[in-house]
């Protein structure tokens, strides 16, 4: 069995995400090919994977940790890394579908709000 990589998240952003939501999505690629009035589909499915929107409001002192996280250690979700679930607050292996999204939901600029899209695929399951 080959050795995955996984990304350190900080020390800083060990808790949890506030907010929770997974589904389970089989990824297909479908093409249709029309000749004649004949149309012939082909599809391929791959493995299923986990779909996770997460979010969490934290101190603005961890901005750049947050930054440095998803750019440099996960290589802009290259590279999968360990996030803990709020249901069991257990670990799960995962990489960062797309860039985090952060908004400054208050103007003293105190606290901010990071939305994480992230996909465990099937061989990170239990690791």
């Amino acid at each position: 069995m080959a050795t995955i990589q996984i990304a350190a998240r900080p020390d800083a952003l060990d808790g949890c995400f506030a907010t929770w939501a997974e589904t389970e999505a089989a990824n297909a690629i479908r093409s249709d090919m029309d000749l004649a009035g004949f149309t012939k589909t082909r599809r391929r499915t791959t493995y299923a994977a986990l779909l996770i929107d997460a979010t969490v409001m934290l101190p603005a002192a961890l901005y750049q940790d947050v930054r440095d996280w998803y750019t440099i250690n996960c290589a802009s979700g290259t590279i999968p890394t360990r996030i803990k679930r709020p249901q069991d607050n257990a670990e799960i292996v995962a990489r960062f579908s797309g860039p985090p999204s952060i908004a400054w939901p208050t103007q003293e600029r105190v606290a901010f709000t990071v939305t994480c899209k992230f996909e465990q695929l099937p061989q990170w399951r239990g690791l």
